[in-house]
């Protein structure tokens, strides 16, 4: 079984070196209409009403998935089909609006004039 915990940071590790700006993730979170309180109480020691939420190395987890606040992060995911999509973001990410943020990024694709 593997431990959840080195499993976070292991993505941590992965999606620092993948992303571009994601030194700024752990500062984004306390403005965040999303995580902002849930990240509040946790650090003031009310995790009672978020027990599926960690704090790791200043990233916020939900379960074993980090959680993405209301940035540009958001829209980096590649299309491959709505469902895939949503399938591979939701694997390891969360934030609450992803199903529909995924929706909207594929539908905004798919109006797109493509160059080639």
């Amino acid at each position: 079984m593997v431990d959840t915990l080195s499993r976070r940071v292991h993505l941590l590790n992965l999606v620092k070196v993948q992303v571009t700006g994601f030194e700024s993730l752990p500062n984004s979170y306390a403005d965040c209409p999303d995580f902002g309180h849930i990240l509040r109480a946790l650090l003031d020691g009310l995790s009672q009403d978020h027990k599926d939420f960690l704090v790791v190395n200043g990233c916020l987890f939900f379960r074993s998935r980090l959680c993405i606040p209301c940035t540009s992060l958001r829209g980096l995911f590649d299309h491959f089909g709505c469902n895939k999509t949503i399938a591979a973001v939701e694997y390891q990410f969360y934030w609450l609006t992803l199903k529909r943020d995924v929706r909207n990024i594929a539908a905004d694709m798919y109006r797109r004039p493509r160059i080639f």
